[in-house]
């Protein structure tokens, strides 16, 4: 099954579900302990998932992400957050 890490590292910490690998190019941030697939199950085996913000107030949301706290927020959520362009 795959389940996307801000649903799953909840219950991958408290024990209720076990995770096997990450299936991004890199180990994920905020579970450094878990290997990618890649190393651990199937060589050349990628898959991530990507959200976009599309808004008029640009400017707004680049501060946002530029800012510290807002970007360890993310990583600790398993995201990582980057403007384009």
């Amino acid at each position: 099954m795959f389940v996307s890490p801000d649903v799953s590292l909840p219950h991958v910490r408290d024990g209720t579900i076990k995770a096997y690998a990450a299936t991004a190019r890199s180990r994920l941030p905020a579970a450094p302990e878990i290997p990618t697939a890649d190393k651990a199950v199937m060589p050349s085996f990628y898959f991530s998932l990507w959200y976009g913000l599309w808004t008029r107030v640009n400017g707004a949301v680049v501060s946002a992400i530029a800012d510290p706290s807002v970007r360890q927020n993310t990583l600790n959520s398993s995201f990582t957050a980057q403007k384009s362009g």
